[in-house]
């Protein structure tokens, strides 16, 4: 089996390459970063086609807002739900959202649109705005068409018929499209924390906006102030009917009173009834009469005392209470102490004496008679007070069995009278209320609401805003121009660097040649400026590929590009010019029999010994000839050879290339594009290493990817990759 045979058997076993449909973010980094000023380009050039549309094109809007207080105060019927002013809810949001959709409400719109006459202008109605362009374009085709064409158009709906008259909306339905337009652009902002609400609106006439904020609030007061007036008219002619039922109830409850008095005698007093006035009196009576039966028992005892002792001392005397007591008490002592004097002076038989004794005797019992005609007086008051103690609870327990008898009827006027006091207090309520709701007038301060701020025209437009448009534009431009950056990187061929191929395609590469300041071939200017950038670069490569050789210094290369025209055949002569001039003997083979480049290449005459060593006409020695300017040995051909791929194949190549790789230091080939012939492959494979040509802004990432590709399945060694004329 043939070498070409065993590469397709080995290619068909390998897995293909990556697919090049998947950038990576470095990738894409990379291609922004080259790409930066055509995507500053597009981001400038739309920011500034924003900012001239905007000032330019865009109608100007303006927007401007008033600003209301929802009062949470709740004026409610008095007496009818218990005070005359409610408290506020404990939530006040869901009355704010209430009052939000009021403001929304399609009524009050109504009336700013009938206050403003906004049906008559063409801002808020459609009807009087100009025809559309598309539908005036339509009827100025309609009319340029002759009857017999246009009448088909016409029944099928694709041409307006012009034949008719335009028929006019009616006056609701213009009416319902303001409602809607001042719908659309009106905003009521609440922050569902606090009890203030924005009311905003937008126009193309600053004053007008103002106009229609100012109309709905003005409305919305209005309705409010109606609403509390007519609910303070309510509840005063509820109050006022309420009023004369509750002075209806107090009458009656008087009239039962006085009755219930008049039929039980029930005069009223100091104490309440006459029975309970009564009650008091002779229990006060009793309680008097109690204690002096027992100051006049108590002295009838002590003057019993008295009696049975014969003793009248100064306290007795004030028991018995007898002035006559008093002054016989008095002589007593007397003629007592005259007794003692005489006793002492005469004796006791002594006439004086005698007389003395008599006297003071006579005294004595005219002093008991006495006292028993004071004792018999006490003993009578004590009876009196005895009988007079009976009597009185005689009479209490009469009164009190009587005063039970009207215990029921008391409380039933007990209560009869509560319940008037207790409609007193209503009546005095209600009549305030009636005074209140009468005298009270409605106003702004009253209606719920309070009006912060009025709306006032804005100097300035809201929309459309130049520079925010001019930014948009500017970040739209960028995107484009990444979008696009990213389009033409797709399509691009080749790359700029090698930082680019790295990013791209994860490849680095062992050597990069710049691209030629002038029109010279690589190889001619190598041949002239040893030294310059393009040989350094050379040489890099070739001491990189030495060190990249896992151990083998490779002595034979093969240079082999993806597609036509990335250079190759001249980075294949350059190079081995390169090695020829730094000393080394070395041996170009020309590898491309379809189209061989190399002699123009190197600008000497073209030979064909390569062939007649092939053929096996020749001996490859004897065909070899030496590069003009350098020591370079070669063996080219002169023409397109039908045969290449026999010859390739052969083993007189195999042997050509052992033989030349004993004898010099380095072996050159060069090979066709990979792309168009499978050649390359069975090079790839008896060489010791493949240096992939990509040339700069040529070679696609897929053609560079599939080249890849195939080489690493053709060759025996890591391929390397070299950049051709990089920028």
């Amino acid at each position: 089996m043939s070498e070409l045979a065993l590469l397709d058997e080995r290619f068909e076993k390998t897995p293909p390459a990556a697919d090049d449909s998947v950038i990576s973010p470095a990738q894409l980094l990379a291609t922004l970063r080259r790409n930066w000023p055509l995507i500053l380009f597009f981001g400038l050039l739309f920011g500034a086609a924003g900012y001239a549309y905007t000032v330019t094109s865009v109608p100007k809007q303006f927007t401007t807002a008033g600003t209301l207080s929802i009062d949470m105060e709740r004026y409610t019927v008095p007496v009818l739900q218990g005070a005359l002013s409610g408290e506020g809810l404990a939530d006040p949001m869901p009355q704010v959202r209430s009052e939000v959709q009021i403001l929304m409400s399609r009524s009050l719109l109504q009336k700013v649109a009938d206050d403003l006459r906004l049906i008559d202008n063409p801002e808020f109605n459609a009807a009087l705005r100009p025809m559309p362009w598309g539908e005036a374009t339509k009827r100025a085709i309609a009319s340029a068409l002759p009857e017999a064409v246009a009448q088909p158009l016409f029944d099928v709906g694709l041409l307006p018929d012009v034949t008719k008259p335009i028929e006019q909306s009616p006056e609701a339905v213009q009416k319902d499209g303001v409602i809607g337009s001042i719908a659309q652009h009106l905003s009521i902002i609440n922050d569902n924390r606090s009890l203030i609400v924005l009311v905003q609106f937008t126009s193309k006439d600053a004053n007008m906006a103002a106009a229609v904020v100012n109309s709905v609030i003005k409305n919305y007061t209005a309705d409010k102030a109606q609403s509390r007036a007519s609910a303070n008219t309510d509840a005063n002619s509820e109050l006022s009917r309420r009023v004369v039922e509750a002075r209806k109830e107090i009458g009656d409850l008087e009239r039962k009173i006085a009755a219930t008095r008049e039929k039980y005698n029930l005069v009223q007093t100091r104490a309440g009834s006459v029975s309970q006035q009564q009650l008091e009196d002779l229990s006060s009576a009793l309680t008097r009469a109690s204690a002096e039966r027992a100051q006049a028992v108590a002295n009838v005892q002590r003057a019993g005392a008295i009696a049975r002792g014969g003793v009248t001392s100064s306290d007795n005397v004030a028991v018995l209470g007898s002035s006559t007591i008093s002054g016989l008490r008095d002589k007593e002592a007397a003629a007592d102490r005259k007794l003692s004097q005489l006793s002492t002076t005469l004796g006791q038989g002594h006439p004086q004496f005698s007389a003395a004794q008599a006297e003071l005797a006579s005294v004595r019992r005219a002093l008991a008679a006495e006292t028993q005609r004071v004792m018999a007086s006490l003993g009578a008051q004590a009876e009196s007070a005895r009988a007079r103690e009976a009597d009185l609870k005689n009479q209490l327990e009469i009164a009190q069995k009587n005063a039970g008898g009207l215990a029921a009827v008391q409380s039933e006027l007990q209560q009869f009278e509560k319940d008037a006091e207790s409609r007193r207090n209503v009546l005095q309520t209600l009549l305030q209320g009636e005074a209140q709701t009468a005298s009270r007038k409605i106003g702004p301060e009253q209606s719920g609401v309070r009006v912060v701020s009025l709306a006032v025209a804005p100097s300035f437009p809201s929309s459309p805003k130049p520079k925010i448009a001019a930014l948009l534009g500017l970040l739209s431009g960028c995107a484009f121009g990444g979008l696009l950056s990213l389009a033409r990187g797709r399509r691009d061929k080749g790359f700029a660097g090698p930082d680019e191929l790295k990013s791209a395609l994860g490849l680095t590469p062992l050597g990069t040649v710049p691209r030629p300041a002038n029109g010279a071939s690589l190889a001619e200017r190598v041949a002239a400026d040893p030294s310059g950038p393009e040989a350094e670069a050379l040489r890099s490569l070739r001491t990189r590929l030495r060190f990249s050789g896992r151990g083998s210094v490779p002595r034979s290369v093969l240079f082999v590009s993806s597609l036509a025209g990335e250079g190759a055949a001249e980075f294949t002569a350059a190079f081995a010019r390169v090695a020829a001039i730094d000393g080394l003997r070395v041996l170009l083979l020309e590898g491309d029999l379809r189209e061989p480049s190399l002699a123009r290449v190197l600008r000497i005459p073209p030979s064909n010994g390569l062939i007649d060593t092939l053929q096996g006409s020749e001996h490859w020695q004897e065909q070899v000839q030496q590069d003009g300017r350098t020591s370079l040995d070669h063996l080219l051909v002169a023409g397109p050879q039908p045969a290449a791929n026999q010859l390739l194949d052969s083993m007189q190549l195999q042997n050509l290339i052992a033989e030349a790789r004993d004898e010099y230091n380095l072996v050159v080939m060069d090979s066709q594009p990979i792309g168009s012939a499978t050649q390359s492959m069975v090079l790839a494979h008896i060489v010791d290493t493949v240096v992939l040509v990509i040339g700069a802004k040529r070679s696609s990432r897929a053609a560079v990817r599939e080249s890849m590709h195939t080489l690493a399945v053709a060759s025996r060694k890591p391929v390397a990759v070299a950049l051709n004329m990089a920028a």
